[in-house]
């Protein structure tokens, strides 16, 4: 099998995994409790790799960081209309 081949399948394969990551609505509601949380399915399955998931608790540090940087950032646009 040529080796391009095998590349696309593999990155066919990985994007795969990319796009259902993508769907999963986890910003829907950045506020939700564990129990609405535990609601969605977070899982991804990988063949002879097993399963990945996004815990509750790593889904609050997340969006902690998310909103920590959107603050900065909007700390940084006060500041340079202040500046002009």
């Amino acid at each position: 099998m040529p080796v391009e081949t095998v590349k696309k399948v593999y990155e066919a394969y990985w994007q795969c995994v990319k796009d259902h990551i993508r769907e999963i609505d986890f910003f829907k509601d950045p506020m939700m409790t564990e129990e609405e949380y535990n609601k969605i399915d977070t899982t991804v399955s990988i063949r002879r790799i097993g399963r990945f998931a996004c815990n509750y608790k790593r889904f609050v540090h997340i969006n902690k960081n998310s909103l920590k940087k959107l603050d900065n950032g909007r700390d940084d646009i006060e500041k340079s209309e202040t500046d002009v």
